[in-house]
């Protein structure tokens, strides 16, 4: 099953980590979901983690575990 257009990103998320927990272990799972315009990265193209870390620290998670 896929994502249908239009849905709103909150139910998104919250879906998003309803498959993530059936397949991952626990340990793997991600702890909150959010949306962000574009994810900082270095020349080479690999993401900046502080940065991200830095952006979701600004703003709500649109889904937590």
């Amino acid at each position: 099953a896929s994502f249908k257009p239009g849905l709103p990103e909150q139910q998104a998320a919250a879906m998003l980590l309803e498959r993530i927990s059936a397949k991952v272990a626990k340990s793997l799972r991600p702890r909150a979901v959010y949306v962000v315009s574009a994810v900082p990265r270095t020349d080479t193209g690999k993401p900046v983690r502080r940065k991200a870390a830095e952006i979701a620290g600004t703003i709500a998670p649109l889904a937590t575990a």
